[in-house]
């Protein structure tokens, strides 16, 4: 396979955004029921302290059942080719990805 069909095919998933002016290589996730951005993300952005606490204990699995705590909430203004889009993400300290549109988004 051409290098340039399999890149693309690795990449089919992701889309880029903009949140307060910065790109966001973004993954489509069909099988996330919930949006989720990194902690490292909301840091750089510098929006840490537009997160609300999670209640204590609060998690979500990965596809595997893993566990994976909940910092909290934030509400992003995310651009998609111009239109602005503000949504309720959950934040996680550890991500593979620094934003993930799971199905509530896309919904």
């Amino acid at each position: 396979m051409a290098p340039q069909v399999r890149q693309e095919l690795e990449n089919g998933n992701f889309v880029f955004l903009k949140s307060k002016h910065k790109n966001i290589k973004t993954l489509i996730d069909t099988g996330a029921h919930f949006s989720c951005v990194s902690l490292s993300l909301v840091r750089a952005l510098r929006l840490e302290k537009d997160v609300v606490p999670a209640p204590r204990g609060k998690k979500l699995f990965t596809a595997d059942g893993q566990a994976m705590k909940v910092c909290g909430t934030i509400l992003l203004s995310i651009n998609i080719q111009s239109l602005i889009v503000p949504f309720t993400f959950h934040v996680l300290k550890r991500l593979t990805h620094n934003l993930i549109l799971g199905i509530n988004f896309l919904s």
